[in-house]
């Protein structure tokens, strides 16, 4: 497997930008330009560069900051369009900003009816197994009094060319810091655009008191 060589960050970061001369109408812009180009979108701090011309696509607002592709990154571009990336040299403080306000959470387990029909001839008989799942709910019904502590974890990526010229996804950097994250950019310079997913840390019960008592920790999370 051949790992591409991105320089400066590569994908699209630094390709050449220029302005663009734009009008808006019927939520699209007016931008005619017939070289392949991306405009570039934000979100709350964060950026992507996209091909597209819609004033929204998907929460991210159109801006007439653009860059054109060079024919030899298309599918470096795609691959990072197709795996919904974010490049982190260009987010790094909407990361750390987003990040600093994932506290750990608790989830409660609870208990459902789950339905199952029988068809006997012409008669149908239901009977109902118990399964069970996790909310975040603390008032959510048929609680079972279990509980878990979840804390947010960060995962960073690269594009690399396997064998076929093909571009793969590869995983690498996972940590519940996310400046472990941007500090290895150099080797792993994206992060997907939805960039958090959480892992349990502990086991608890819910207490006489109602709160959350996770015993390993020594802590207790009051109902919210």
């Amino acid at each position: 497997m051949k790992i591409r060589n991105l320089e400066l960050k590569k994908g699209i970061a630094g390709l050449f930008m220029i302005p663009a001369l734009t009008l808006t109408g019927c939520g699209k812009s007016d931008c005619d330009l017939r070289e392949y180009h991306l405009h570039k979108y934000e979100k709350d701090g964060f950026v992507r560069y996209i091909d597209d011309e819609h004033l929204d696509n998907d929460g991210y607002s159109w801006t007439d900051e653009l860059v054109y592709v060079k024919e030899s990154d298309k599918d470096l571009y795609k691959a990072e369009k197709k795996n919904d990336l974010l490049l982190i040299n260009q987010n790094k403080e909407a990361l750390s900003n987003s990040a600093s306000q994932l506290d750990d959470y608790v989830e409660y387990e609870y208990s459902y009816k789950v339905p199952h029909h029988i068809r006997t001839g012409k008669v149908t008989v239901t009977t109902y197994s118990t399964s069970y799942d996790w909310t975040t709910d603390s008032e959510h019904g048929n609680l079972t009094g279990n509980a878990r502590l979840c804390r947010y974890t960060y995962t960073a990526y690269k594009l690399v060319l396997n064998e076929k010229g093909k571009y793969e996804l590869v995983s690498g950097v996972t940590s519940e810091d996310i400046n472990d994250i941007i500090s290895n950019q150099d080797e792993y310079p994206y992060m997907k655009v939805n960039f958090y997913d959480s892992k349990v840390i502990a086991e608890g019960k819910i207490d006489e008191a109602q709160n959350a008592y996770f015993p390993d920790l020594g802590k207790s999370y009051s109902k919210k």
